[in-house]
Parts: C-alpha cells; sequence; structure tokens
C-alpha cells in the first residue's frame, strides 16, 4: 500500500535493500516507493550502512554539488536525489543560496543561467538531465518557430490593443501568441473592480 509507510512484503523489502545497496538515500526510496522514510532508516540500520546525512562531500563546485546529488533513471533520465520543496521541486542549498536543480542543470548545458523560470520538458519532475531542460526564453522562441511552421499571424506586429508583440509576446505550447500584457490589464482592472453588490429584497 502505497504510502502507508509499511514494507508490506519481502520483495518491496528486497527492493529497498537493493536500492539502498545501489547508494540512494533514504528519502529517494521513500519517494520512489511510497513508503515512509523511517522505514528505510530501520532498513539501513539493520543492513549496517551508513546514515545518508551529511553523505555529500565538503568542498565540491556548485556543479559538482549538484552531479552528486543525481541518479541515473531509465529512459534517459538523470533523477534529482536530493531535497525538494514542499511541492515536490528539486532544490539544493550550496553556501547559503537556494537552487533549483532545474536552473543548474540549464547551466550546464548551456554555459549560462537561464532567462526565467527551467524545468524538465520531458515532463518528469524530478528529472535534471541538462538535455531535458530549458528556460521561458527557450520555450517562447521554440513555439514562435512553431506559429511560423503553422503560419498563425506571422506579420501581426500589435495585439488588438496596440502593445508591441515583440516585447509583449509569449506563446502557448501549440504556437498560440498571446500578449503579456493585455493579461496585466486585465488582471488590474479585475483587481480594482469592486465586488458585485446584491440589492436587498
Amino acid at each position: 500500500m502505497a504510502g502507508s509507510g509499511v514494507i508490506v512484503n519481502s520483495q518491496s523489502l528486497e527492493h529497498v535493500r537493493a536500492l539502498l545497496a545501489a547508494g540512494r538515500s533514504n528519502r529517494a526510496i521513500a519517494r520512489e516507493l511510497g513508503i515512509n522514510a523511517k522505514r528505510v532508516a530501520t532498513v539501513r540500520a539493520g543492513m549496517g550502512l551508513p546514515s545518508t546525512r551529511g553523505r555529500f562531500p565538503a568542498g565540491l563546485s556548485l556543479v559538482e554539488s549538484w552531479r552528486v546529488r543525481t541518479v541515473p533513471g531509465a529512459g534517459g533520465h538523470l533523477m534529482w536525489d536530493g531535497a525538494t520543496t514542499k511541492q515536490g521541486s528539486p532544490v539544493m542549498r550550496y553556501r547559503r543560496d537556494t537552487y533549483t536543480a532545474h536552473r543548474i542543470a540549464f547551466k550546464v548545458r548551456t554555459g549560462h543561467w537561464p532567462d526565467g523560470t527551467a524545468k524538465a520538458e520531458c515532463g518528469v519532475r524530478l528529472c535534471v538531465e541538462p538535455s531535458h531542460v530549458d528556460d521561458t526564453a527557450t520555450r517562447n522562441r521554440d513555439r514562435k518557430a512553431l506559429a511560423a511552421v503553422l503560419g498563425r499571424n506571422p506579420r501581426v506586429t500589435h495585439c488588438r490593443r496596440g502593445h508591441d508583440l515583440a516585447v509583449h509576446a509569449s506563446y502557448r505550447e501549440d504556437g498560440i501568441r498571446w500578449c503579456r500584457a493585455c493579461k496585466r490589464v486585465k488582471r488590474a482592472a479585475s483587481a480594482a473592480s469592486p465586488a458585485a453588490v446584491i440589492p436587498s429584497a
């Protein structure tokens, strides 16, 4: 039973032991198998394996610290074996700063920090394989190229409210273009409008 915190049978126990022997952390195993990390720690102690606390060596560079927190996954994915946020996003502390693992992965691939949000385009949330990670600017460029291929308003330079689309345009995954400035105006108008008053009978 996933998430019950109980290792339910000998096959599950052997799976936990195999992952521990492969060097996986208690938290990563618990996350993968849907069990309680304390149960995994109990199995670890029973196997005589050292605790994973402080398991990452000191004195590493940012990228080296990122790399030791990854493990190869099936299908060409590189899975995150470090900390995550409450929402499940991979993160890492380095010299008092917090980085998302996807930002570092993007820098590993390109040599520069991402423009906007970096995320795994493969759809696997904990995948940090650099070749799978793109930033906002890259996604917009790819979607703009798709829009051009599909012939979607290639010559329109301004939205219907007159905003310059060279500055304010973003693209959906299907290549449809939309105006960020219009969205901001609409959001501000919605926030400023008074709540509807229901007349008394």
